[in-house]
């Protein structure tokens, strides 16, 4: 059985597989609402990661997540002189940037 661990290597490897596919993570994009489309492409990544699409739909949602909440401490400030910093490879996540601001 496949371990549910992912490796900092695997989170790099599933980041930059979600990036390839806008159809995950852009609103705009003509297949976003179309799930067919969006559980093929999970397979896909899961195939090249070695791990089941619901362990990266899992993992990739803990990591946008987790980037998000950093990004919205560090627009909103702690009141602590120590910079946020977020777990992940900001570089990496930036694609995230581009996309509509979070609904109200």
């Amino acid at each position: 059985m496949e371990s549910k661990l992912f490796t900092p290597e695997n989170d790099e490897q599933l980041i930059a597989l979600v990036r390839d596919h806008p159809v995950l993570y852009k609103l705009k994009d003509k297949n976003y609402r179309d799930n067919n489309i969006k559980d093929n492409v999970w397979k896909e990544i899961s195939f090249s990661i070695g791990k089941s699409a619901n362990d990266c739909k899992t993992r990739w949602r803990t990591i946008r997540d987790s980037y998000k909440k950093t990004l919205k401490k560090m627009k909103m400030g702690t009141g602590s002189a120590a910079k946020n910093k977020s777990k992940y490879n900001d570089d990496a996540l930036s694609f995230l940037n581009e996309q509509e601001e979070e609904r109200r």
